[in-house]
């Protein structure tokens, strides 16, 4: 019993010695790990530290993302010119008071094919703000470019190209004549403000009862181009179309209603010209 006792007095002086000399060891590499500018203590830390000056600027790159807005395309001038096309920023809006279209377009005058010529039919407008006729082509601009030119209106939006959808690679015949007609306007009408009318989109429907409907998107795009490389402005009306929450088609999904133009189109190209710059 005393010989067990003596046992483990020893074992447990045996390992007091053994931690202590560790502990010792311990300690003088920790000093010289130190000395060399090597921290052992912190062997755990995984995650990378931000300085205060690195949070400073992810915080000055954030905001400035953050400040840097999509503003809508103004028109400056004829040789900067661009598509105008809806935008959730608001310019400044103009109210058609009381519903009074005829004094609103007082100074504005709409040449085209039957998609416009719908606004006089249905008494919206008079018939020498709207000088458009059923199935016209080009050639209907031509021969009232003169009236056009005698009334000398401040803004002129033209809507052709529906009646002559074609084989894609006859679009550039169309082109040129409107070309022809667009630049003799703006020959005899320095102070109007130009405005090319993309073709309205159509039914899914209406391919079938009007196959070269399908080439309107390719037609839009040469419409475009025109008007860019002519100086005028150019409306894209397929974006602010795809906002309309009302189906205003009639049966046949290529001509409008009439709601559609005292509801939307008329509101719509009233604020467009009137905000040109």
């Amino acid at each position: 019993m005393r010989k067990v006792y003596v046992s483990v007095i020893l074992l447990v002086a045996a390992l007091t010695a053994f931690i202590l000399f560790n502990h010792f060891m311990y300690k003088n590499r920790s000093k010289k790990d130190t000395g060399t500018g090597t921290s052992v203590t912190e062997p755990y830390l995984t995650e990378p530290v931000q300085t205060d000056a690195e949070v400073s600027l992810v915080s000055e790159t954030e905001i400035t993302a953050s400040e840097q807005t999509t503003t809508v395309p103004v028109i400056t001038s004829e040789e900067e010119t661009t598509a105008i096309t809806p935008s959730s920023e608001t310019t400044q809006f103009y109210e058609i008071k009381d519903g009074n279209y005829r004094a609103a377009f007082d100074d504005i005058i709409i040449a085209g094919d039957s998609l416009v010529k719908a606004i006089e039919e249905y008494g919206i407008l008079d018939d020498d703000q709207v000088l458009a006729e059923i199935g016209a082509h080009t050639w209907h601009l031509s021969n009232v470019t003169d009236q056009i030119v005698a009334s000398n209106p401040r803004y002129l939006i033209l809507h052709y190209g529906e009646n002559e959808l074609d084989e894609a690679e006859n679009a550039v015949y169309f082109i040129n004549r409107y070309k022809e007609c667009i630049e003799r306007l703006k020959e005899e009408l320095p102070d109007t403000e130009i405005f090319v009318g993309s073709i309205f989109p159509v039914q899914e429907k209406a391919y079938y009862s009007e196959p070269y409907t399908v080439n309107i998107p390719y037609y839009n795009e040469l419409l475009k181009e025109m008007a860019e490389e002519l100086g005028v402005h150019f409306i894209d009306y397929d974006p602010w179309w795809d906002t309309l929450n009302t189906d205003y088609y009639e049966p046949d999904g290529i001509h409008p209603v009439r709601s559609f133009y005292t509801e939307e189109y008329l509101p719509y190209v009233y604020n467009l010209v009137l905000n040109t710059k």
